[in-house]
């Protein structure tokens, strides 16, 4: 008996928009981002800032002009087009299935084949998606092709940096290691600007992205100075000491470990085509010579960009 995977193509066909949905922005950081979908080229992102010196002494009927602009800028995200071509060979495919899936007296009816391979193929997605959204660089140079596709947060940081849009007292080079990340996270705190110190009192969704060894060393330190874990580890997430700044592991951070981002939550938006008309999927046989191949397609549009970076602290990226 063989083993039969011809209903595949119809099966991914009705569940198109789900698989996308699930595998391009099931990643972590993707989920940290504000999602902006159904775009297909270059969107305006909508800034508006108004200065602090709104207050004037009350002392006549004079109506002065306080001088307090309302800025209105904007800044831009152009996602690019990105496709997924993979082929198998079913005869590959039918011990592994066989072997794996099966235990003693299961029946195939137990875990549909299609399912196994669908959550493998949302895992492997999600993971060159996380990787890419981190350290990606557009028409960069790297062994890894997934991250020459779109700016990352760090070449985005990195871009802003450059464009002087990140001040100078917000870009600092503290080490990450197990005896100075806590005085160099804490250092990246006190760089926020004003704005960002009346948001992190009032919102709780503010986070230092650093590689997962970065994440470590802080536990460490804690620990060596205070012979305990951080105190402020609740389900799981850990906070920088003494306030709401979550500490979150990515894992595009560990080719630098000494490389982390002060943001809020939702500061880098997500521009993509998910959930639009274009988006299309298969996962079918071939036909003909290809007749025992196996070819998952896909194409969707990706980018992002950072709303307010003048609200950023920044270690070690130039």
């Amino acid at each position: 008996m063989g083993f039969d995977i011809s209903a595949l193509s119809a099966y991914t066909e009705e569940n198109a928009t789900e698989f996308f949905s699930r595998s391009v922005l099931g990643s972590k950081v993707a989920q940290t981002m504000h999602l902006m979908t159904g775009i297909k080229s270059a969107m305006a992102i909508p800034t508006m800032d108004l200065g602090y010196d709104l207050l004037q002494s009350d002392t006549d009927c004079t109506f002065d002009d306080g001088g307090n602009d309302l800025v209105i800028a904007q800044r831009t995200i152009t996602p690019v087009d990105i496709k997924i071509n993979e082929k198998y060979c079913v005869k590959e495919l039918e011990p592994y299935f066989t072997q794996k899936i099966l235990s003693p007296g299961g029946k195939y009816d137990d875990v549909p084949a299609e399912l196994r391979l669908f959550d493998m193929m949302i895992a492997r997605i999600n993971k060159s998606v996380e990787l890419a959204l981190v350290r990606g660089v557009l028409g960069g140079a790297s062994a890894i092709s997934s991250f020459n596709l779109f700016d990352g947060m760090i070449e985005t940081a990195s871009n802003d940096i450059a464009a002087g849009d990140i001040p100078a007292a917000q870009q600092l080079t503290g080490a990450l290691t197990a005896s100075n990340v806590i005085a160099s996270f804490r250092a990246m705190y006190d760089a926020l600007p004003l704005d960002a110190y009346l948001n992190v009192a009032t919102d709780g969704d503010w986070k230092i992205y650093c590689s997962p060894q970065a994440k470590v060393n802080y536990a460490r330190d804690y620990q060596s100075d205070n012979g305990s874990l951080p105190y402020n580890t609740d389900f799981g997430k850990d906070f920088l000491d003494n306030t709401t700044i979550e500490i979150v592991a990515l894992a595009g951070f560990a080719e630098d470990d000494s490389q982390a981002i002060l943001t809020r939550e939702g500061n880098y938006w997500l521009g993509t085509d998910i959930g639009g008309e274009e988006n299309d999927l298969t996962l079918a046989l071939g036909a003909g010579s290809e007749a025992r191949d196996l070819f998952l397609t896909g194409v969707f549009k990706m980018g992002i960009q950072t709303r307010f970076p003048d609200e950023m602290v920044v270690n070690n990226i130039s």
